[in-house]
């Protein structure tokens, strides 16, 4: 089952991740490469978050809209 996460909770993971590829964008451990997400689309998504959160307030997208649906779905 799919953890449903809000608004808030989506764009604090993703503004960590920001920083985290600010910080390292590639390292390597025990010959083993690690590459972080793309910058440009973690910008893309925090953008969409913070205008999601001003819109609808800190809620779980696609449970509830403005014209009071709720829709559920189930992975």
């Amino acid at each position: 089952m799919a953890v449903l996460k809000t608004v808030g909770e989506q764009l604090a993971e993703v503004q960590t991740a920001i920083s985290a590829v600010m910080t390292s964008q590639k390292y390597e451990f025990d010959g083993r490469s690690v590459t972080r997400a793309d910058l440009d689309s973690l910008q893309k998504r925090e953008k969409y978050l913070t205008d999601q959160l001003s819109t609808f307030g800190d809620v779980i997208l696609g449970s509830s809209t403005a014209s009071g649906k709720f829709e559920v779905s189930f992975v």
